[in-house]
C-alpha cells in the first residue's frame, strides 16, 4: 500500500494490447433468464464448455454469448472497446443451469467481489443414488489433482482447502433421492465428489458416480452426464444493484421428466 508502480510501455505494445477483435459466429445455445444494459444470466444446456480448452476451442459458452452481445450492437470488436464481456462464474460442461455475464468492467467487479465475498446464494438440483430423508451440511477438505479429479478428506491435508456443502431432501424414494443443493463454498467439482465421498453419488456422473447406476439411466433415459442443474441464484450484497432479487433457471426436460418417473 502506498507504492506507486510506473510501466513504460513502447506504442508497438500498446497497439498489441488495443489489436482488433474477432467473434466467432456460432449457434446460441442459451436460453435468456435476465437481461439489462450490465449483466446478462443466461441457462446453459449439459454439454457445453464455458471456456475453451486445448481440447475444445470452438462453441463455447464464451463464443456464444460475444456473438450474441455482437449482433445485438453491444460489444464492439474494434481498437476501442477496452473491456470484453467476461462470465464471471463456471459449470461443468455437462452441468447445466445459471451463468453469469457482466458487460462491463464495474460488474464484473462487482460479481466477482460478491461471489468471493460468499454473498450470491446458489442453489442446484440433483439426484442421487440412495435415499437420504433429513437435511445436512457437509464440511469437508478438497484436494484437485492434476488429472482434473478431485478428492475429498475428512481433515486437512497440505494443499487441501475446506469445503462446505448444505443439502435438502425435495423428494425420496428407496434407491433415490432428489436434493436440492447450497454450495457455501465453491470448488471445482466440490458437489459431485462431496456427495460420492458419502456415498450418494449423483446419477449419471462418468468421474464420481456409480457405474451400474448410470448403465440403467444410460439404456432407460439416454443419460451420459450428471444429473446436476444450477437451478437459482440471489445477490445477498447491500451494495449490488441486484441485491435482493431472485433468478431460477428451469430444469431441463431429461431432468424433469425423470423426477416425475423416479417420485
Amino acid at each position: 500500500a502506498g507504492d506507486c508502480l510506473t510501466l513504460y510501455l513502447s506504442d508497438e505494445t500498446l497497439d498489441g494490447f488495443m489489436g482488433e477483435k474477432t467473434v466467432k459466429k456460432t449457434t446460441i445455445r442459451f436460453d435468456v433468464i435476465y437481461e439489462d444494459e450490465k449483466i446478462l444470466l443466461v441457462n446453459k444446456p449439459a454439454g457445453v464448455i464455458v471456456h475453451p480448452d486445448k481440447d475444445n476451442k470452438d462453441n463455447t459458452l464464451t463464443d456464444m454469448l460475444l456473438y450474441y452481445l455482437y449482433t445485438k450492437g453491444e460489444y464492439a470488436t474494434d481498437k476501442t472497446s477496452t473491456f470484453t464481456p467476461s462470465i464471471c462464474n463456471r459449470l461443468d460442461r455437462n452441468t447445466s443451469g445459471l451463468v453469469v455475464c457482466a458487460k462491463d468492467l464495474r460488474t464484473a467487479q462487482e460479481v466477482n467481489e460478491a461471489l468471493r465475498e460468499h454473498q450470491v446464494e446458489k442453489h442446484y438440483k440433483t439426484i442421487v443414488k440412495g435415499r437420504l430423508t433429513a437435511p445436512g451440511v457437509l464440511t469437508a477438505y478438497h484436494v484437485k489433482h492434476d488429472d482434473n479429479t478431485v478428492q475429498i478428506f475428512s481433515h486437512a491435508v497440505p494443499n487441501s482447502k475446506k469445503i462446505i456443502t448444505a443439502y435438502t431432501p425435495v423428494q425420496y424414494s428407496d434407491a433415490f433421492t432428489l436434493l436440492d443443493i447450497t454450495l457455501i463454498t465453491g470448488k471445482s467439482h466440490q458437489i459431485r465428489a462431496s456427495l460420492q465421498d458419502i456415498r450418494h453419488p449423483i446419477v449419471g456422473d462418468p468421474k464420481y458416480g456409480d457405474k451400474q447406476t448410470n448403465d440403467w439411466f444410460a439404456k432407460k433415459f439416454n443419460v451420459h452426464a450428471q444429473l446436476l442443474h444450477a437451478e437459482q441464484i440471489m445477490f445477498t450484497t447491500d451494495t449490488f444493484y441486484l441485491n435482493g432479487k431472485f433468478f431460477c433457471a428451469q430444469l431441463p426436460n431429461v431432468f424433469s421428466n425423470i423426477v416425475h418417473y423416479l417420485f
